[in-house]
């Protein structure tokens, strides 16, 4: 789908509009209402556009009409969600397991409408020697298994439920999310359902999005979700301890940018070129990123790693890896070199005509988004 920059910006403005008292202009000149509606579908922000676009005089019925069924739609599945979800966490209680809810669960209380925020998956985390336990429980209300012993364990049930179980939190430079049950607190009346602090779940929140930035890319929805977390915890957190924490994982460059973008298009920030640039970053991203942005930042990171005097030497020495790989990794390959391993050479010349006639698109994507690595991005996603 070709990107179209005014239908974009358009896509922001009733957003805006749908968690502000901003009204959006109507854009000068024609408007591509097909592209925005596919736009808000990618990014999985329908449901806000439609409160946005209801806001607003002069919409086309049939503009309307679509919206408004994707609106209707997420409402039902809403319910649907809402419902299961503290079946599970009452089901968890009950069989004495501890559990903590986490993402879309907790955030989208706080817009105006939960069914604004549309949610994929239901994340719980749990501790990891309770893994059977919670299978049996999720196996009993009628999940299937999808995924089991990797992190998270992932069960589902048709046609739209999907449960993510996690054993662990994302990794940082120290050990604060190792600890997230040491802080954790006990929800009011129960026993094994946990809630994290306001503080804790932002650091958490722009952790989990500065790594989907970095890794496969993100869409403006999680740009909402720090905009709403913010707007309705701001006169209660304690930003120095948010701020501490941050630049010890080195988190706090990125939310500060994040912070400053949502202020630039929810409140009454500079939109600098640079802000700009960022914002656009999340649109082309897409609700769950893309795997051409995934390949370009695994190489960003990959190149970090190698050692060199200077970025372009580490850059070379990458793309000569990629090209002609290590005596190691080619006996997994080509399992000959390990009886004959002077056939090296060979192996090279029989890969390499492997990948130009018959993985010939891979291999170009591969050196293209290598070769589009910058120092900048490379040092970013570090």
């Amino acid at each position: 789908m070709e990107f179209k920059i005014k239908e974009a910006r358009y896509l922001i403005g009733l957003l805006v509009t749908a968690l502000t008292e901003k009204r959006p202009q109507l854009p000068q000149g024609d408007i591509d209402f097909d592209y925005l509606y596919k736009l808000s579908v990618q990014q999985k922000v329908e449901a806000m556009a439609y409160i946005g676009l209801s806001k607003l005089d002069n919409i086309p019925d049939e503009v309307m009409d679509r919206f408004e069924n994707e609106y209707k739609k997420e409402i039902a599945f809403e319910m649907i969600r809402h419902s299961e979800g503290r079946k599970i966490l009452s089901s968890l209680e009950k069989a004495e397991i501890d559990c903590l809810p986490l993402k879309g669960w907790v955030i989208k209380d706080m817009y105006p409408m939960p069914a604004m925020r549309y949610m994929c998956d239901i994340d719980i985390l749990f501790k990891e020697e309770n893994a059977e336990k919670v299978r049996d429980v999720l196996q009993g209300l009628g999940y299937e298994t999808a995924e089991y012993g990797k992190n998270p364990d992932v069960y589902m049930k048709k046609p739209i439920l999907n449960i993510e179980m996690h054993k662990a939190l994302i990794q940082d430079k120290t050990d604060h999310f190792e600890k997230t049950w040491d802080r954790a607190l006990k929800k009011d009346g129960c026993s094994h359902t946990y809630y994290m602090t306001a503080e804790d779940y932002y650091i958490y929140m722009s952790a989990h999005l500065r790594k989907h930035f970095f890794g496969s890319g993100t869409g403006v929805r999680s740009v909402c979700d720090i905009f709403v977390f913010l707007n309705r915890n701001k006169d209660k957190l304690d930003f120095a301890y948010i701020d501490e924490k941050l630049k010890n994982s080195g988190i706090y460059d990125f939310d500060m940018r994040v912070r400053e973008l949502c202020d630039a298009w929810f409140g009454d920030g500079e939109m600098t070129d640079e802000l700009y640039g960022f914002g656009m970053k999340f649109l082309y991203g897409g609700a769950f990123g893309t795997k051409e942005v995934n390949m370009r930042n695994v190489a960003a990171s990959e190149i970090s790693s190698v050692e060199g005097k200077s970025f372009l030497h580490k850059k070379i020495k990458y793309i000569l890896r990629l090209i002609f790989p290590s005596p190691d990794v080619m006996k997994e390959e080509y399992p000959f070199l390990k009886r004959v391993p002077v056939l090296l050479p060979a192996a090279w010349i029989i890969r390499g005509f492997r990948s130009v006639f018959l993985k010939k698109g891979t291999v170009r994507n591969v050196l293209s988004n290598a070769a589009r690595v910058s120092e900048d991005t490379a040092e970013k996603r570090s």
